[in-house]
């Protein structure tokens, strides 16, 4: 198996992608981004800390191979503290479970398709793997509080917009989760690997 993680730091910046959201958290993305404040930030929605340095890690299987044979699968996404530690279950009673409904049920049937297509366990078990990542994940996650969606938000909407926002790219956030804009960042430490010369072994069709 082979991993890669990409890092970035959410900012009001500049990448030319839509986020497919069906709501709207309120935030500016025009204030300081995560991970990069000098000072402590009142409004938890609107700024994801302590965490702020967000990981989307992705997988390349190939004993057994998983997923498409020319596509890396995805892992999840966490949000490091900023200094390589990072909170775990942030909330049980926000453990959900069966996603696929969740996410059916909130109008999120193109997201379950990709997702059951590109984020995949090794294992089959793709429920549970959804459930575990939201769980250790997604609840640590500040802009995520329930408290911070807009009034009458379905439950679980949080969840949904976490993994709509998994799929979508690999950043730093500016803003919140549902809606804020995503930075790439250069990696916070240097890797082990070679700059070329880097191979995968082919996965098996």
């Amino acid at each position: 198996m082979k991993l890669m993680s990409i890092a970035a730091s959410v900012a009001v910046a500049s990448l030319s992608i839509v986020l497919a959201h069906c709501q709207s958290s309120g935030c500016s993305t025009t204030g300081t981004a995560s991970c990069t404040n000098t000072s402590v930030v009142a409004n938890l929605c609107c700024f994801e800390s302590p965490g702020g340095l967000m990981l989307q890690t992705q997988f390349w299987d190939t004993n057994p191979s998983t997923g498409p044979v020319d596509s890396f699968t995805i892992h999840g996404l966490s949000s490091d503290n900023c200094d390589s530690t990072f909170s775990e279950n942030c909330d049980p009673s926000r453990a959900y479970t069966n996603m696929a409904s969740l996410l059916e049920s909130n109008g999120a049937s193109n997201t379950l398709d990709f997702m059951s297509k590109f984020w995949v366990d090794i294992n089959g078990q793709n429920e549970h793997f959804w459930e575990n990542v939201w769980a250790t994940h997604g609840t640590c996650m500040s802009t995520l509080n329930p408290s911070c969606l807009p009034k009458g938000s379905a439950r679980g909407a949080e969840a949904v917009a976490y993994f709509r926002t998994v799929i979508t790219w690999y950043f730093n956030l500016k803003g919140s989760m549902i809606d804020g804009t995503f930075v790439p960042i250069d990696a916070p430490k240097t890797g082990s690997c070679p700059s070329t010369g880097i191979k995968y072994p082919p996965k098996a069709k």
